[in-house]
């Protein structure tokens, strides 16, 4: 499958600022691989985050307690918000100057302790695909289920973790319950690198992505990350530069290893939650910026994205239903 339509837009990997490797996700059916379009860009795995971090439009195990710890904090303003349903309308300009009529794309439901328990996108205000994930009473992600329209399996994946809580596998089952692949992490014993690798149906290598860390993995973003196809050849790398907050700042996307295609940078608001996503081509030109206004609970409430000339394209707004009226 291409690469292009098999990554998930989310907090993949739980990591900051948007911008993420999703490494288990190739050769995988995903509800939202045609109908995210609307929602994110693709360049191979890796994703610029073009709704709000609440916006998961699929849900990830953590590999390292750092990570776990940055999920943490965005269900706890779930919580902190007493919110149980985030809907996301869009509208967009058109090419006669005129707005299009604000459509729902994706409807998420969370349990009382801020996890995502099901998720559902539509297409022109219809549902399209759905699923349901499952936890365990530390939080990590035990069940990720994809469903059709009408509830129909069509696809299950089922993780294990550590005793700290980092995930060591998983396997993914197709709507007749048979393995269709399955993925394993390895740890450095120094904690300076963590290593995926992905296994087709017949066990046989698909693929690997290296994560490096500047100190400890449980403590710390990664600084870089490398795919690397069956014969080991760098095929896409991702470089990270951060603040001086140690907040993610820039990060350069290089496909074939070496060759820059963009780089993506971030401003903050209040708390350190994102408010501002540039997209910058090698020559500089401002190709497409996201902007976010933030509510009191730390939560987004609405993106407007703008062109490389400065002009208003959509806006994004994000509605949250209560637990308490």
């Amino acid at each position: 499958m291409n690469i292009l339509s098999s990554v998930r837009q989310s907090r993949a990997g739980c990591n900051n600022a948007g911008l993420v490797f999703h490494p288990r996700v190739e050769g995988r059916r995903f509800m939202f691989h045609r109908s995210m379009v609307l929602c994110i860009l693709f360049v191979g795995l890796v994703v610029l985050q073009l709704y709000a971090p609440e916006v998961r439009a699929h849900e990830e195990p953590c590999r390292t307690l750092k990570e776990k710890a940055d999920k943490q904090k965005i269900k706890d303003r779930i919580v902190r918000a007493d919110a149980k349903v985030l809907t996301t309308w869009k509208k967009t300009m058109m090419s006669d100057g005129q707005w299009s009529k604000e459509s729902r794309t994706i409807r998420q439901e969370y349990d009382i302790r801020g996890n995502l328990i099901r998720i559902a996108a539509f297409r022109s205000d219809t549902l399209s695909e759905q699923a349901a994930y499952t936890y365990d009473d530390d939080g990590d992600l035990l069940t990720d289920t994809d469903l059709s329209p009408t509830g129909e399996l069509l696809q299950s994946e089922r993780y294990v973790y550590d005793s700290k809580g980092r995930v060591l596998s998983g396997s993914a089952y197709d709507g007749s319950r048979r393995f269709v692949s399955s993925f394993v992490y390895d740890y450095s014993a120094d904690k300076r690198s963590v290593t995926f690798k992905k296994f087709k149906a017949n066990n046989r290598f698909d693929y690997s992505i290296e994560f490096d860390y500047s100190k400890d993995y449980d403590i710390s973003d990664y600084i870089g990350a490398v795919k690397k196809d069956s014969a080991g050849v760098p095929v896409q790398r991702v470089a990270i530069h951060f603040d001086a907050k140690g907040r993610v700042a820039k990060k350069d996307v290089m496909q074939d290893g070496s060759h820059l295609s963009f780089t993506y940078e971030y401003q903050y608001g209040l708390d350190d939650v994102v408010s501002e996503v540039t997209k910058i081509l090698p020559d500089g030109t401002k190709e497409l910026t996201n902007r976010y206004a933030i509510n009191k609970n730390g939560l987004h409430t609405e993106m407007k994205s703008f062109d490389k000339e400065g002009k208003l394209v959509s806006v994004t707004r994000y509605a949250y239903e209560h637990n308490k009226p």
